[in-house]
Parts: structure tokens; sequence; C-alpha cells
């Protein structure tokens, strides 16, 4: 591209060092295990902690809505699977609720339906 752009004649064509983080996605699943084992449709979201490579098994507690997971506070360990009906509403929640699910959750597990 630098050459392209200098045979364009353009007068102020430079490169310049850059450090580029490259991120993957990894292998990405979710199971239920019980009452019975179902594996569930997930996508990781960037910008989260990566899972150990043993995974991770724990109960979780089920939700609707973030005013679900606001009213059973008391109740709710590190792990929450918010079940969604659209992208959309998860999007709201992501951006206006990320900085108070954070602190109490560990990991976010959605569902769509």
């Amino acid at each position: 591209m630098f050459e392209k752009l200098r045979k364009e004649g353009l007068d102020f064509v430079h490169t310049e060092n850059a450090t580029v983080v490259d991120w993957r996605r990894g292998h990405e699943e979710a199971w239920i295990v019980k009452p019975r084992v179902k594996k569930m449709d997930i996508l990781g979201l960037g910008g989260s902690i990566a899972t150990p490579a043993e995974g991770i098994e724990a109960p979780v507690f089920v939700v609707n809505c973030f005013d679900d997971l606001q009213a059973n506070a008391a109740k709710v360990g590190k792990h929450v699977i918010q079940v969604l009906d659209v992208v959309s509403s998860f999007l709201k929640l992501r951006l206006e609720n990320a900085g108070s699910t954070a602190p109490r959750c560990e990991t976010l597990v959605l569902k769509g339906t």
C-alpha cells in the first residue's frame, strides 16, 4: 500500500511502527449438566476474561432481565444465565449495566430464544 500511494504521487506517505494485539476467538461452548445435559448456543464477547482451559463448572442463577438480577441480588452467586428474546435487549443490558453486573458476575451466559 505504501508503494502504491507513493507511485500515485501523494506527498505525505509514511509508515509507523505499531504494536497490534493479535486476539483470536477461541473455542466456545456451554452446557447445562443438571437436571439434564443440554448444550447451549453461546457467543463469547470480546473484552471479557478468558475461561480457564479446563473450563468452569458451577451453579448458575437464571434471570430474564436486569431487573430480575437486581431483585435477586442476595441469591445470585458469581454465575448467571441471562435469557434474552432479542439481541437488542442484550445490547441495552451490556451498554447500560455493564458496570453493575461485572462485580457480581464472573460469568454471564446468554441464551437467545
